[in-house]
């Protein structure tokens, strides 16, 4: 919060990580509302659909509330949310999870696999090989508590 108030709506001059969450949660807020919107909530009135599609893309990740039965939800919909409680909050918050840093830095690392790069960079910055490493162990724990 200091680096956003620091720099306003300077968005260059923000600090790697500050750039990071702030992308990453709006990614993590959008995509699943877009997937709530037309797969969960057909059966709501279009301002109560938009609200509960944002409301659960959020509360997932954050505090585990939900606003709609989610007993009628479909498996894939119970699967997003999972993934979501698994990816959790940004550093410095009181969510649980992995955190939003280290599930980009492992999007981050995949890509540049699959691009066939050397470096995982973001905004044109590289990201050392010991981050990628300790968030690739976080994945990989997470990943098999949940499965036990």
């Amino acid at each position: 919060m200091d680096n956003i108030f620091a720099n306003l709506f300077r968005f260059k001059r923000y600090s790697l990580q500050t750039k990071v969450v702030l992308i990453t949660t709006l990614f993590l807020i959008v995509v699943p509302a877009i997937y709530f919107f037309f797969c969960e909530y057909g059966n709501l009135n279009m301002p109560e659909r938009i609200i509960s599609s944002f409301f659960q893309s959020v509360t997932t990740r954050t505090a585990g509330f939900n606003s709609q039965d989610l007993s009628q939800m479909n498996e894939s919909g119970v699967a997003v949310m999972i993934i979501l409680m698994l990816i959790g909050g940004s550093p410095g918050s009181t969510a649980g999870g992995m955190k939003t840093v280290t599930f980009a830095v492992v999007f981050l690392a995949a890509i540049t696999v699959f691009s066939r790069r050397k470096d995982v960079q973001a905004f044109k910055r590289r990201i050392g090989d010991d981050i990628v490493r300790n968030a690739g162990a976080v994945l990989f724990m997470y990943l098999s508590l949940a499965f036990i």
